[in-house]
Order: C-alpha cells, then structure tokens, then sequence
C-alpha cells in the first residue's frame, strides 16, 4: 500500500502542468490507474483519491463517454475527503472540492440530457452552449446568441449580492507591500487554467511571497454562500460563451465575445479563494485585448497606429499623412480625406486606450495571485506576450512610444523577484519586452528635447519623428539628469546581469553605449564605467561606439585592435559579421583578419557555437559567481600550502577540461549561417589584403 501510495503521489506531481486542454488526453490512462489502485487498496489518501476521479471524468467526458465520466463523478463526490481547516475557511466550504465537482456533474448532466426541457436559465444557457460546440461559426454564433439571451434575462442586479472585503486570510507584508498595489474593483488576468490545478498549498514556498495567517472561523452564512454559488455558476457559463465562441477569432463573434467578457467583469471576487474566478476574469481581459485587434484589422487598422496613409501618396504634407491636419488640400477631395484620416485616428486612440487598459489590469490581477501565494508566474508570462504580439508592429515601424504605458506596467513585473519568473527560462520574452522597453524611454527622452510641450506623446506628428530619428546619428546635447535615460540605463544593467551570456543580452549591450552618449561625459552610475567581464560583452559595446558618425579617427583607430583581440579570444560568427559592417570602409586589413576568423570557425565545424564556455566559468569563478574548491586548513606550512594550492588548482583545471569537452557543440542555425553569408560578402573585396 505504502509503494502504491509513493507512486500516485509521484504520478499526480509529473501530470500537473499537463492537465489542460491539449495534453489531458495523453495522461488520461495513467489517472484511471492511479485512481484504481488507490481504490483496491483501500487507500486513507482520500483527496487524492477525489482530484483522480475528478480529472479521470474530465478526460472522460472529452472523449464523449460520457456514462463512465458520471460514475467517476459520483465516486469523487461520495468519497469522504477531512479538508484543512484553512482550506474550508479559504474557500467557505465544508467540502472546498465540491466547488469544482459539481460543477462538473451539472455540465455532464445536462450533455447527456440534450432533449430535456430544462426550467433554470442556467441550465437551458448551458445545453444550448454544449449543442454549439462543435457547430459551424455561424449557427453557433446563432446559439450562443440564443444562450446570452436566456442568462441576460435572468441575470440578478448588481445589487443582489456585493462581496465584503475579506476577513481570511490575513496577509503579512512582504518586500513587495501589496498595499502599493492600484488595486482594481474589477480584476484583471490572463489565461483561464486548468481546475485541476486549483489544489495548492496555502502557504507557497516562495522567497518574498506574502505569508498567510489564519483567524478562527467564522460561522458560514447560508444566504451569503448560496447567493455566491449562484454568480459562480453563472460566470462559468459565461466563461463557456465567450471560450467557445472565440475558437476561430473570427470578426463575426466579436459582437457575442464582448458581451460574455463585460457580464465576467461585472462582479467582484476579492476572497483568495476566489482564484478561479479571477483568472477567468484575467482570460476575459486578454480575450478583449484580442477582440480590439481582430476589430481594428477589419477595418484596415490596427492598435498604436499613427500613420494612415501609403507611403506612395507623396503629394500629402506630413500632418494629412498622419491625420493631424484637417485642412490639408493637399489631396483630391481635401474635406473627405481629412474627415475619413481623423475618424480612423479617433478610432485607432479609443481602442489603443482600451487595449492597454485590459493589459495593464491583466498584469495586475497576475500580479496579485502571485504575491498571494499562489503560482501564476505562467498568467503574468502570457500577459507579457500578448502585450508584445499586440503592439508588434508599431515596434516594426521603430514606434515604441505607443506600447510604453503598457512596457511601464508589465516589464517590471517581470523582473520583479517575487514575481518568481527566471529570465533565463523566458530568454526571448524578456529581451524583446526589455529592449522595447529602454527604447521606449530613449524615445521619450527624445520626444522631450525636440517637442517639450509634448512629453506625452499625444501628438502622433512628434510620434512619427522621434520614431523616425536614427539614434547612433542623433547628436543633442548631453542631460545627465534624465530620468528617462537613467531608467533605461538601469533597465539594461538589470537585463545584462538576469540573461546568461552576452549573445542573449546582446541588444542591452549594443544600447548601452548610445544611453551613455546621451548622458554625457559624467554620467549616473551604472553605466558610467561600462566595463565587462566578459570578452563579448566588451566587444558589443565597442561594435556600438565604432558605429556612431562622431567617433573620432584616433578614438577608431585605437578601438579597432582592441575589438580584434576581444573576437579573436571568443569568436562568434555573429560578431565577425556585425565587426565588419563597422570597419570594413576605414581599416580593410581588419576586414581581412576577421574573415580568417570567420573562416576558422567554419572549418573547425563551430560556425554554431555562441561563447566559449570555458572562459564563462573562468570569469565565473573570478568574479564569484561559480563557487571555488576551498584551499588547504589554516595553520599548515607555506610549502604544504603552496604544494596543496598547486594540487587544488590541477584538479579545478581537469575539472573544467572535462566539463567544457563535454559540452556539444550546437549544430548551426539559419541565422548562423546568414551571419556568414553577410560577413562573406562584407569581406569579400578584402581578402587579398594580408
């Protein structure tokens, strides 16, 4: 039995991040056997006996067998389970599983009774819902509008039921008061997750997650929890509206989608037990984000835009072409054009405030379940993503202002520690929301010096020439004192020491000497003595500087034999390419020796490889980072010392020999090899030059 036991603990911890939509179907046999044997050997682990049952049912159900998914059912509500007292005073519940069970029974029910006429609102919502499933887009949107109709009738005023601040749990304060938290009346989130999942430990082990104490219960009001049941309900199947008539992203479910998103947002969930609730109101957020976008592309636009005519339209000034000017006669039909450019941009600001509102209460409804103890490190990731996927192409057109109350919100969740997210797990996501966001700033710093008046960025013609300033030949004077640009000096510190090698924080460290330039010869630390430890780190910096007009010729001259005796100690097929592009006019034979190294990566097969691991522990252990063998005791002779310090010191080396050499060396990617056609070509002219 004990084995037994062991192994459904283990399984049930491996299937956990699998239990959600597209992955429950492949664990479905290993929860009916763990379900089985508990049950044949009688089993005093009931809990896990009634989540088993519960997830088996749900794999069940989706496969349509339905028969076998209520006798799972029935056997996870008719096991006696003794709850935590926390966990019924977390949850205002006796059974606090039950809040998950039968909702699922009532789901089952009404699927496997599709002709019966049913009297509740809910039900008849819910059987409407279920026949739509797997209908066209049109005779389901058709349905769904059938089913919102018969909940909107029945639906309670906002009066019926107004949820009190929460007596239990009561939160200690962590390094991160979340009473500095805008805390919204109505929250915000991001992707509805499994319930499966629901069942965590009150108090997480997390280092800066708020620690939660308990008060005596306090006797359950039956009205106030009946009522409660009632809107849970109710929201689930609004949450089912909105999921199932969101498959396709189709413009003609906006209408319906919007709708179920505004009635999930319409009440109040403030209790810690009322995760689900929340993150489903985090998934109607996001859905909205994504119902703004579809609307926009639909008519031509799209969010944070501020140019809404072709480039080949060159008889226009610049404020027609941007629809700042509503006189313009630049254009046939002068009026017409003007009014239809100011409609379109009137559009384009209401959904992008729209946009960045839900995005910004996602993060924050994440932001919270997190500090409360709860995992949802994965909720605030997929805000973080749907906020890059948004404004995607206004960064295309270098237009990082638009996105930069959202970049302001989201990214320093990000980084913040307690949000307990490691960069090097989520490497693209932060160098892309970073980098936008430092050039955000830059561009704000900018938009200050050439439009004071407009710091904002209200005005889409100041936008449209920040956005197309080039910032290595922008030449201004020097503001030590920037805010802006000592908030974007710390965002890249921040981002080059969370990423592991300077290959991934390569768009940090090409930035930060610009950020410097911009402060001026006597800059705030920490970008005021840019040195590295890292060969690649110091070489990117220098590609940088070689690249700005107003280097002088000795100030090149003495970088250039630096930056090939950087390459040349850590080559990188990337840096060759991006080396030559700055030297190639000014010092040929540089040129020259970089296609060589170029050349000797290829032919020693390591065209993919990214840094040379050896000098990345070396440096590491200098610098601290890797911990060091500890050296002979105190108190022996200076010879023996010495003697055992050679010893330590062989022994580390052979270490480290072994480790490196068993390191593979990664196969070449596309973009490995486009850096090596690039410098190829760049080098081409040169290689006679020795």
């Amino acid at each position: 039995t004990y084995a037994t036991e062991v192994g459904c603990v283990l399984l049930w911890k491996i299937v956990l991040p699998l239990l959600q939509e597209g992955t429950r179907k492949h664990i479905a046999r290993s929860l009916h056997y763990a379900a089985k044997s508990l049950d044949d050997t009688s089993s005093n682990m009931n809990e896990l006996r009634v989540l088993l049952h519960y997830e088996s049912s749900i794999c069940d159900a989706d496969e349509e067998y339905l028969n076998k998914a209520t006798i799972r059912i029935d056997k996870a509500l008719s096991i006696d389970y003794t709850p935590s007292q926390e966990e019924c005073q977390l949850y205002s519940l006796d059974r606090p599983l039950d809040r998950l069970i039968v909702w699922s029974k009532r789901r089952l029910e009404t699927k496997a009774n599709l002709y019966k006429k049913h009297t509740n609102p809910v039900d008849e919502a819910l059987l409407i819902i279920e026949q739509s499933r797997d209908a066209p887009v049109n005779s389901r949107i058709s349905m769904l509008t059938r089913a919102m109709s018969s909940l909107q009738a029945s639906e309670p005023p906002l009066a019926y039921f107004i949820e009190s601040p929460p007596c239990s749990p009561v939160a200690s304060p962590s390094p991160l008061d979340a009473s500095k938290l805008n805390k919204s009346q109505k929250g915000g989130g991001g992707v509805v997750k499994t319930e499966s999942s629901s069942k965590q430990p009150l108090k997480a082990d997390r280092s800066g997650a708020m620690k939660v104490e308990t008060r005596p219960p306090r006797p359950l009001d039956l009205e106030t929890e009946k009522r409660r049941s009632l809107l849970r309900d109710r929201a689930n199947v609004w949450n089912l509206v909105m999921t199932y008539g969101w498959q396709e992203h189709n413009i003609r479910q906006v209408d319906v989608v919007t709708h179920a998103a505004e009635r999930i947002l319409e009440r109040v969930w403030t209790r810690s037990g009322d995760r689900d609730m929340r993150i489903m109101q985090a998934q109607a957020h996001i859905t909205l984000v994504q119902t703004q976008s579809v609307e926009l592309q639909s008519k031509g636009l799209r969010v944070g835009q501020i140019s809404f005519i072709e480039d080949d339209d060159s008889d226009l000034d610049e404020p027609t072409r941007i629809g700042a000017s509503s006189t313009s006669r630049h254009h046939s039909g002068g009026d017409a054009l003007a009014t239809e450019i100011a409609e379109k941009m009137a559009t384009v600001v209401t959904a992008t405030k729209s946009v960045k509102e839900h995005i910004g209460a996602a993060a924050q409804i994440a932001k919270e379940l997190i500090l409360e103890g709860w995992p949802e490190e994965w909720l605030l990731i997929n805000v973080g993503v749907l906020l890059w996927n948004t404004f995607l192409p206004s960064f295309l057109d270098n237009d990082f202002i638009s996105a930069s109350e959202s970049l302001e919100v989201v990214f320093p969740m990000l980084m913040d520690p307690t949000s307990g997210i490691d960069a090097k797990s989520e490497i693209s996501l932060f160098q892309d929301l970073g980098h936008a966001y430092a050039q955000s700033l830059l561009q704000h710093h900018l938009l200050c010096q050439t439009s004071p008046d407009d710091e904002q960025g209200s005005n889409p013609v100041n936008i449209l020439k920040v956005a197309q300033l080039p910032l290595r030949r922008v030449s201004m004077a020097a503001d030590p004192n920037s805010a802006y640009l000592q908030s974007a000096a710390s965002i890249c510190e921040q981002c080059i020491s969370a990423l592991r090698t300077p290959m991934d924080a390569k768009n940090f460290l090409l930035l930060a000497p610009t950020i410097r330039r911009f402060l001026g010869p006597a800059p705030v630390e920490p970008l005021a003595a840019p040195s590295r430890a890292y060969p690649q780190q110091q070489l990117l910096m220098y590609i940088d500087e070689l690249a700005f007009p107003q280097i002088t010729p000795e100030q090149r001259n003495a970088l250039v034999p630096r930056c090939l005796d950087l390459l040349t100690e850590d080559p990188n097929v990337e840096l060759c390419a991006r080396l030559s592009e700055v030297v190639l006019d000014t010092h040929p034979k540089a040129a020259a020796r970089i296609a060589i190294i170029g050349r000797g990566l290829q032919s020693a097969g390591k065209l993919g490889i990214r840094q040379d691991e050896r000098k990345m522990l070396l440096i590491g252990q200098s610098t601290g980072a890797i911990p060091q063998r500890a050296g002979s005791k105190e108190g022996t002779k200076d010879k023996k010392k010495v003697k055992d310090d050679q010893s330590v010191a062989l022994a580390e080396q052979e270490a480290l020999d072994a480790a490196v050499a068993a390191l593979p060396v990664p196969d070449p990617t596309p973009m490995d090899w486009m850096w090596s056609v690039s410098y190829t070509h760049l080098t081409l002219p040169t290689k006679r030059i020795v």
